[in-house]
This record gives C-alpha cells, structure tokens and sequence, in this order.
C-alpha cells in the first residue's frame, strides 16, 4: 500500500510534465554545432528506408547513399537509385530493431555508427542531424563516452542511472530548436552506438531506473572525477541551492590517481593577476602575506580569503586548476598550490564511487551516498500507472 501511494503521487507529478508523453525515444542533434556540408551513410546492420513524405528507396547491409545540403534543400544520391533533389526534410528509418547506420561527414569529423532512426534538414548549406533513438541505447552510448571503457560493472549501473536521470531531467533543453538534448558536454557527450559488452548489460539491468528527490523531482546527477576527500554544495559552483547536491565527507577517493595535485606559479605574476581581475590590494602587505598562506587543510572553501567577489571557481578556472579545492604555499618568487581532487566537485565522486564497488557497495548504495535525500525508481512503472 505504501509503495502504491508513493507511486500515486509520483503519477500525479508526472503528469504536470508530460512524461507519458515521451514514448522513450530522445531526439538527439548529432555533430552538433557542426558545418557539414554532406554525409555518407552505410547500412551496417539491418535494412533502412528513406523518406520524404513517401519512400524513395530502401537500403540493405553495405549498400550506401550519399546526402548532401542545397541551401535549405537536401539532395540524396544512391548507386542503383533515382536522385532525389529538392528535399525539404529526409527521414532515414530502421525497418528493423537491430538498425545500424554509419554516418561518415565530409571533411575532418569522425565516422561514427548510430542506431535507429534519423531525420535531416539543411539550413544555410549544412545539414542537421537529428538521431530518434531508444533512450536505453542512447543511455548506452552515453556512458561509454562519458566514462570510458574497462570499469566496473557495477560503476556503469551507477552511471546508466546518472546518464538516463540527467537526460529526463533536460529533456526539454533545446526543445525550441526542435531536439531534445544535443551530443556535446552541454547536455551529455554522446558519440553513438555502444561496443561495451558490460555497459549494455548494465543499461539493461537498471532499464528504467531515474533518480528523484523527496519532492518527486528528477534530480540533475551531476558527477566529477574526484572531489578530493568533500563533495560540494550546488549552490557553492552555481549559485542554485537542491535538496539533494549536499556537500558529504568522502574518504573514498582519497587513494585514487586524481585526489592530489600541485601547480605553480610566479608571486608576482599571480598579485597582478589578482589585483588586474578583482582589484586586490597588493600594497597592503597583511592582505598580501594572507593571499600568498592560503589555506584549505579540511574543509573547502567558496570564496578566496572570503573576498565574496573573488569565488574559488574564477580562480580555478583563469588558472586551469584542477578544482578549487587547494591551499597556496610561499616559496619566495614562487607560490606551490597543493590541491585535492579534480573536478567542479559536485554530486557523484567518480573515483570515490568506484573505490566504494571495491568494497562491496551496491551501485544503489552509491547514488544515495552522493545524492542526499533521493529514491530510485522505475519510470515505466508510472507509464503504465497512466495507462
């Protein structure tokens, strides 16, 4: 009864947002912010119609066409096939579940393989490419671009519930330009079809699976490298407080490659550009010895010597530090920054994570480690709830 109530309210919030409505497949803009001028397509899997407003033609396994932008037009050109000119929009789609397409751009951009189904348009003499996907097999792609291969598989079980939360969560990002999210850092890096065994079994072992928070809200499971033994408040890198992206001690990490760095820097060099970016005041001595003595031993800090317009994260990123967790020692001309962890610090720790795997948590476990107050749930339960 508890869980059936729990669901009911949940069902009642989904409903503000649509989410029956998803059909869970993600529209995804592929070579994002890209200028290609014309693609090659080769069917590597299954077998492909192409469409504008009724069939032109259907490709099998190894046969190839080529697209090419006119102004706002598209041309299609197949060995075999009749030319199409003229298009206003082309839909490539699967006529299979398995459907693999190779997309090769003209130029210097990778050849990449995508599954399911694509539709095209031209503006200014570039195509955009939009890939309808299976949010299961985009979640896929996600995690082996955003972690990389050879982890384990219970990190990418974490991982897939993180990619699939975040992508619902921003579902809408850039649904006025007609997509859903892009495949770039702005939304999640995605560069198509999975070739890891162990992350499509962990995508299936947790299909479904989101992250929400006591307000039933899907959370934004943001991650990072390494937050050097204490994770960050939300609000401390993006002035937006949550529930949820809490700051909690981690001595998991602390043994992992990124948890420790060092940076130096010129002491003049580094006085100017505090005076030249924030009006420092370098002809006070006391504010001078303070700045070149800064410490951050246990406990991290939002703003530098509490200047509040000087915040840590402008520090890290003019000088392309690995976080903003560090301490500054005087070494005469020189200043030693000794930092910890890598990373904006905020939300999952991945490296705190996968030491957590080594000893024995479940991935489960994990999220609710680094995301405070939050429940893992199945969305297609609530689907079928409004069916």
């Amino acid at each position: 009864m508890k869980r059936l109530l729990f669901l009911l309210g949940l069902l009642s919030w989904l409903n503000t947002y649509e989410l029956f409505a998803y059909s869970h497949i993600i529209n995804v803009n592929i070579y994002n912010t890209t200028y290609i001028k014309e693609i090659t397509v080769t069917v590597i899997s299954g077998e492909y119609s192409f469409e504008s407003g009724n069939c032109l033609f259907t490709l099998e396994k190894n046969c190839s066409a080529t697209i090419t932008a006119e102004g706002k037009k598209i041309t299609i050109k197949s060995q075999g096939q009749a030319s199409s000119h003229g298009l206003k929009s082309l839909y490539i789609k699967s006529k299979a579940k398995d459907g693999v397409l190779q997309i090769k751009p003209s130029g210097k951009y990778h050849t990449r393989n995508f599954e399911d189904d694509f539709t095209l348009t031209s503006a200014d003499g570039s195509l955009r490419i939009i890939n309808n996907i299976d949010i299961e097999k985009y979640v896929a792609g996600v995690v082996e671009a955003e972690v990389g291969m050879f982890k384990n598989k219970e990190f990418y079980k974490v991982q897939a519930v993180a990619c699939r939360t975040y992508v619902l969560k921003n579902i809408r990002r850039h649904i006025e330009e007609g997509f859903n999210v892009c495949d770039k850092e702005h939304c999640q890096v995605y560069y198509g079809k999975c070739r890891t065994e162990e992350i499509l079994n962990a995508v299936e072992n947790t299909r479904y699976f989101v992250i929400i928070d006591k307000d039933l809200n899907f959370i934004s499971a943001v991650f990072h490298s390494n937050c050097g033994g204490q994770t960050v408040n939300s609000e401390n890198v993006w002035s937006l407080p949550s529930t949820y992206l809490k700051s909690i001690r981690d001595t998991f990490c602390l043994k992992s490659k990124n948890a420790f760095w060092e940076y130096r820097i010129n002491k003049q060099n580094f006085l100017n550009y505090l005076f030249k970016t924030f009006q420092f005041p370098i002809e006070d001595t006391a504010m001078v010895e303070k700045a070149c003595n800064f410490r951050q031993l246990n406990e991290r800090k939002v703003s530098f010597l509490d200047m509040t317009p000087i915040h840590l994260k402008l520090l890290r990123n003019d000088l392309k530090l690995k976080s903003t967790f560090f301490s500054i020692y005087d070494e005469g001309e020189t200043l030693l920054f000794k930092g910890k962890g890598f990373g904006h610090g905020v939300g999952l720790c991945q490296e705190g994570a996968m030491e957590m795997i080594n000893q024995g948590f479940s991935y489960d476990a994990i999220i609710k480690y680094y995301y405070t107050d939050v429940y893992i749930v199945s969305y297609e339960d609530i689907l079928k709830l409004n069916k």
